[in-house]
């Protein structure tokens, strides 16, 4: 577990160092990847006087589908939104 603090530490070192520096997920919600860890990705908002870490996310959580839920949860939700509408 001290391996996943540190490397987020480290992370978090950089975006403080260039926090405009890294891909823009949404809107003002940027992400930062980690390189060591399957955590993907860390993202945060720049505040005023701050920056707000929103999450460090797990690969296996898909973005497209938003956070949280399990891999099945959302292929479940793909799945209906596939559906055709009648």
């Amino acid at each position: 577990m001290l391996g996943f603090i540190g490397c987020v530490e480290a992370i978090i070192r950089q975006i403080i160092q260039t926090p405009e520096g890294w891909r823009v997920f949404e809107a003002d919600v940027l992400r930062c990847l980690t390189k060591v860890f399957p955590y993907a990705p860390l993202l945060y908002t720049i505040e005023v006087d701050s920056i707000l870490i929103v999450a460090v996310m797990h690969v296996g959580v898909s973005l497209a589908m938003g956070f949280g839920g399990s891999k099945m949860a959302n292929k479940e939700r793909m799945a209906r939104r596939q559906k055709p509408l009648n």
